[in-house]
């Protein structure tokens, strides 16, 4: 892992830990405060900030509701989909949890998002 990588990754998991305690109302909250603070900006822009908070929250969600971790690896291929690039990963890496860090950075700009999977028993369980 590249020092921008693993520094990216150490950020996140700052703001992580802040969110340790959060309660899903208050993450549905700063969900929605991400989500004003993209377009105050400009539309479909996130900030280096903003993105760290995304995938904190991604991660904060993950492990309240499925009590699951999010890997490093996962967040950094979820941060390459959702910056546009391909990011492979081998089986059983997490391929699924990982999508659901460019997903819910998507979901930011208010006009929904589709994820696929041609695998039904984790279509059931995620």
């Amino acid at each position: 892992m590249a020092a921008s990588e693993r520094a990216l990754v150490a950020s996140v998991r700052k703001v992580e830990a802040q969110l340790a305690n959060a309660g899903q109302q208050e993450l549905r909250h700063r969900a929605d405060e991400l989500r004003e603070r993209r377009f105050q900006r400009r539309p479909g822009w996130l900030s280096e900030d903003a993105l760290i908070e995304a995938c904190a929250l991604v991660c904060a969600a993950a492990r309240q509701t499925l009590n699951t971790t999010l890997f490093d690896v996962q967040l950094l291929a979820g941060l390459a989909m959702a910056r546009g690039t391909v990011a492979e990963m081998a089986t059983g890496e997490g391929k699924t949890f990982a999508a659901a860090v460019p997903a819910f950075i998507h979901s930011l700009s208010g006009r929904g998002v589709h994820v696929n999977t041609s695998n039904e028993y984790l279509s059931q369980r995620d």
